[in-house]
């Protein structure tokens, strides 16, 4: 059951300086309502993940949480702990969602996502193809819209950042109507 588009944002932002320069970029996006699918990386100090979750909850109204299996020097819920701090403190974010693992918090997003909205999806593992994967294997990006989005950036060696419309299917989800 189609319940319309929504804008799919995948990018390797996992630093101050990469989130503030998506943020600003998405500042351009219509979208009002806007999902962040996030965490931080490996080598980050605290006041640095603190941060980041600050400007999350300033340019989003929902975002969830994850382990980055790259922060191999922090345990379980350690980062999410620290990016909840700085969400908490924001002006915008309405709801904060921890889910472990990164495939689940994809899908979570986007079971809440709804027509007309916004989600950004950081990537795994600083791998774009790995995140495209993951959606195709949920059936929201084909694969055709797979290999469009991997070569459809500047850097097409190493893409970076990936803008998709998806159409939105979700038989359980409550709003849905019967044709």
């Amino acid at each position: 059951m189609s319940h319309g588009e929504a804008t799919l944002v995948i990018d390797d932002c996992h630093n101050i300086s990469a989130l503030v320069a998506v943020v600003s970029a998405l500042d351009r996006f219509p979208h009002r309502k806007r999902t962040a699918v996030y965490s931080a990386g490996d080598a980050r100090r605290d006041e640095d993940i603190v941060r980041q979750g600050e400007i999350l909850a300033a340019a989003f109204d929902r975002v969830l949480l994850y382990d980055d299996p790259s922060a191999a020097d922090r345990a379980p819920g350690d980062v999410p702990g620290l990016l909840r701090k700085g969400l908490t403190i924001g002006p915008r974010v309405a709801e904060i969602i921890y889910v472990s693992d990164y495939r689940e918090a994809l899908g979570k997003a986007l079971s809440l996502l709804a027509p007309g909205e916004l989600a950004l999806l950081q990537t795994l593992d600083d791998n774009i193809e790995a995140s495209l994967s993951a959606l195709s294997a949920m059936g929201v990006v084909s694969e055709e819209k797979k290999a469009r989005g991997s070569t459809g950036t500047a850097n097409k060696s190493h893409p970076r950042s990936v803008v998709l419309p998806v159409t939105l299917r979700s038989p359980s989800r409550p709003d849905s109507k019967k044709n």
